[in-house]
């Protein structure tokens, strides 16, 4: 540790973060000692500047995200998101405030009811007279996940799109009622999501910004097997999670971002056991691999390690708040769970976000929120 490092510890060994209060009074202000350690740290003074939030995907463990960022817009703003999968549901809290987000979050499951089975099956089920009536079900159920159309690219090569297991029009029909035409540029989300025809990520807020928002919900929504990809001037889009689950991308987030607010739905939740033989290995391969990423993407916003930003805080920087929940018991890729689950795992966002609040503090220099708004 160097003399800076060291005097900084001296002044304020607790790591801070800086944000805008979404209204006046509501965060702490630094102390001078506090204002001097993070000076020392960072190289700047902690002063007005940009937050961005950076969501990972978690399919039902997203409630956990809903109930963190909708207690955070009752104390901070957020200026930009960066988002994949499930956590691009937050535009809807964005554009509609939470209360019709959180509505919408617990309508999910069933506004994506499962595909029925054959008509071959239904025909076998009834001719066995209720025998085997669950496990005819089941066959269809896992038929649907090898189904999919082929589609040709310009080099003629086929990309195998899956059918899915849900259809969707029930959930795209209700995010146009309440998103109508809006664009994803005229919003402050980068949607991200993989074009499997050009074989890499795409920020849609970037290439696309042109692009309904709720088509490119629907777009960073579909996941493998479950959600058939979307198609769009010649991309094929799909859930961004296979490819790049944390978005912590250095070219995506804005020079005059002060505070990064990163959380990573896979970090801590490695589980499989439960999940069926031929997707068990698959998602501890992703795990693996998920986790390796966010180590290395770290390393362009800071030299602390995951693991010290999530014990200690970016004491190199004070410019990542790192967030990693553990959660029990909901496997990957599940959509339906419970009620009193979601609502659990919402309740359990939301305290997160109070005690992650006692992290933050308000720049110095701040024009008080209702002072903004009376001149």
């Amino acid at each position: 540790m160097g003399l800076a490092e060291k005097v900084a510890e001296s002044f304020a060994p607790n790591v801070f973060y800086i944000a805008n209060p979404s209204s006046s009074d509501i965060l702490q202000t630094p102390s001078m000692r506090e204002v001097v350690a993070y000076a020392l740290r960072s190289g700047r003074l902690p002063s007005r500047g940009k937050t961005t939030f950076i969501g990972s995907g978690a399919s039902a463990k997203g409630y956990w995200i809903l109930g963190f960022v909708t207690e955070l817009w009752n104390h901070i703003e957020i200026d930009n998101y960066i988002t994949s999968s499930i956590s691009n549901m937050l535009v809807v809290g964005e554009e509609k405030g939470p209360k019709v987000l959180e509505e919408l979050a617990l309508r999910i499951p069933e506004l994506l009811p499962e595909r029925d089975i054959s008509r071959g099956l239904k025909i076998a089920r009834a001719l066995m007279l209720g025998y085997y009536g669950k496990e005819i079900t089941g066959l269809g159920k896992l038929l649907h996940l090898s189904e999919a159309d082929d589609f040709e690219s310009e080099e003629g090569k086929l990309i195998r799109n899956p059918r899915g297991v849900v259809t969707t029009s029930k959930l795209e029909d209700e995010l146009k009622r309440l998103l109508g035409e809006k664009t994803v540029g005229e919003s402050k989300f980068m949607v991200m999501v993989t074009d499997y025809k050009r074989e890499c990520p795409v920020a849609l807020g970037k290439e696309y910004p042109e692009l309904p928002l709720y088509k490119a919900i629907m777009s960073a929504i579909a996941l493998q097997m479950v959600i058939p990809y979307q198609q769009y001037k010649g991309g094929l889009f799909g859930d961004a999670g296979p490819v790049s689950y944390f978005p912590l991308l250095k070219e995506l987030v804005d020079k005059d971002t002060k505070t990064i607010i990163a959380v990573d739905m896979n970090y801590r939740n490695g589980g499989y056991k439960g999940l069926p033989f031929f997707l068990a290995d698959g998602a501890q391969q992703a795990y693996v691999r998920n986790k390796h990423q966010t180590r290395e993407l770290m390393k362009n916003f800071t030299r602390v390690s995951p693991d010290e930003l999530l014990d200690v805080g970016d004491y190199d920087r004070q410019r990542v708040a790192f967030v990693a929940p553990r959660i029990e018991g909901i496997l990957p890729g599940t959509i339906d769970i419970p009620i009193e689950d979601r609502l659990k795992l919402i309740d359990e966002g939301k305290k997160a976000a109070k005690a992650f609040i006692t992290r933050l503090r308000q720049p110095i220099w701040h024009i008080p929120h209702n002072f903004q708004y009376a001149t």
